[in-house]
């Protein structure tokens, strides 16, 4: 009885494991060029004399993706095949998107990321 509960145990930690790397979300504010690295789930940036700006979610995927349910700021993309949801951002506040990422062989994973831009 303890063989198969270890067994089982082991099979189910091998797929969390494996499970918890599959995606993430990083973020890009305006044009890319003018974006300041944080973190990899942080976009920064400052934009002269805006008050909005469009703000591009992305996943990163180690394996094929079938569907993307974007929420948050990012819930206008909705349900959507697409890895990449693009949304109009305000200045001066942070904005957080998630995705709950499905994955080809049924697999899911939740992503998140945060932007700020600033404007001057």
């Amino acid at each position: 009885m303890r063989n198969i509960f270890k067994k089982s145990f082991l099979l189910a930690s091998a797929f969390v494991g494996f499970q918890a790397f599959a995606g993430s979300m990083t973020c890009t504010i305006g044009e890319a060029q003018y974006n300041r690295p944080y973190k990899n789930y942080t976009c920064f940036t400052v934009e002269f004399g805006s008050e909005e700006a469009a703000t591009t979610f992305s996943i990163k995927a180690d394996k094929p993706v079938s569907y993307v349910i974007w929420g948050d700021v990012a819930a206008s993309c909705g349900v959507s095949a697409s890895t990449s949801c693009q949304v109009m951002t305000t200045a001066n506040k942070v904005h957080a998107a998630t995705a709950t990422i499905l994955f080809q062989d049924g697999s899911w994973e939740k992503a998140w990321a945060t932007s700020l831009f600033n404007n001057i």
